[in-house]
């Protein structure tokens, strides 16, 4: 991230690569007030350029950095506002995984009726697509969810759907 701030302040690359810098300064950014900070730089030249795709990451960045920050309003603003630049019909995943990060903001907030809404709307978008882990782990968050509302037998349920698919992709469940 560093090297990539530099490089962006020195304006020594190619201008068609400026919003793919800015995109990963703010994703890899680890602090959330610098991710901010470039995601605004991020957003006002996608917006200029009209590209979809990079206001979309701005928005979807924003949220990260503010659900960083512990400001889960703000956080649900930003997802919400990343929503309106995603094609349903070519993007079911990016909505899917949009769906899984709005669900733990609500869960964040202690809002089950969201929290299940929101990770049953991802887990319907992601259960046929290709990216099995981004389903196993919606699946898995939902599980975990249900065992803090203190529904142990529904946590189960959903834990024995997502802990085959992580051992398929030789990875280990989150949790």
């Amino acid at each position: 991230s560093d090297s990539l701030v530099k490089l962006y302040e020195s304006g020594n690359y190619d201008p068609t690569q400026q919003l793919d810098i800015l995109d990963k300064i703010a994703q890899n950014n680890p602090d959330p007030d610098e991710s901010l900070k470039y995601t605004d730089l991020l957003l006002k030249e996608a917006i200029a350029v009209d590209s979809n795709r990079y206001v979309y990451r701005g928005y979807r960045h924003r949220g990260n950095a503010h659900e960083q920050k512990g400001d889960l309003s703000m956080a649900l603003e930003s997802y919400f506002k990343a929503r309106e630049f995603i094609d349903e019909s070519t993007e079911k995943g990016r909505l899917g995984n949009l769906y899984t990060a709005i669900a733990a903001v609500y869960s964040g907030m202690g809002n089950k009726p969201n929290v299940i809404q929101y990770y049953s709307n991802a887990i319907k978008i992601l259960e046929g697509l290709e990216d099995r882990i981004a389903y196993a782990i919606a699946v898995e968050n939902l599980g975990d969810s249900y065992l803090g509302f203190g529904e142990p037998d529904s946590a189960l349920v959903l834990f024995n759907k997502s802990g085959p698919i992580f051992k398929a992709q030789n990875r280990k469940p989150f949790l």
